[in-house]
């Protein structure tokens, strides 16, 4: 999936616009990585946070959590973009910190990885983009990588089921 998006990333196929130089492209892909770096942070810090708050976790901490994670993230959003004289919006993952909080977060990450190749599909059929080669093979690479994940992880649980059942089965004797 990695392999995909740094595909997209480093190609010049033409999407990006004509008065960004090399320097800015560069900066905005190194942004990106740091920014994603960020957010692959976020849910182990959210789920460490629930763990170590010391008093039972219930629903309405869980709410008030992302309603001060969302508002953070809106003012430094509105602040930076204020700034940038720029409007672009980017919703908050809120559901993720749900997630979180109900399982894990390698749960929530695998829910971010399962969008991935439908946000490609999307911005393709809302944004008119052109649906090149490049960003064909890096939507096969990130759904060949999201169904590798599930088969291993189906493996290792068969196998595990199967050695716990061998255990417990009386042995002939």
């Amino acid at each position: 999936m990695t392999l995909g998006s740094i595909l997209l990333g480093i190609s010049k196929s033409g999407d990006r616009p004509a008065d960004v130089t090399n320097a800015q492209y560069l900066l905005g892909f190194i942004v990106t990585l740091g920014s994603a770096a960020l957010v692959g942070l976020m849910f182990p810090i959210t789920e460490v946070s629930y763990t170590k708050e010391g008093t039972t976790l219930t629903y309405s901490s869980v709410l008030q959590f992302q309603f001060v994670a969302a508002l953070s993230a809106t003012v430094l959003s509105l602040i930076g973009m204020l700034i940038n004289k720029d409007f672009s919006a980017m919703p908050m993952e809120a559901r993720n910190m749900g997630l979180v909080f109900c399982s894990s977060s390698l749960t929530s990450g695998v829910v971010n990885a399962t969008l991935l190749p439908v946000t490609e599909i999307a911005a393709a059929n809302v944004y008119h983009e052109k649906f090149n080669g490049e960003k064909g093979i890096s939507l096969a690479l990130c759904i060949w990588g999201f169904a590798s994940y599930f088969y291993g992880s189906y493996r290792a649980t068969r196998k595990q089921q199967l050695g716990i059942r061998a255990r417990k089965r009386p042995s002939d004797q």
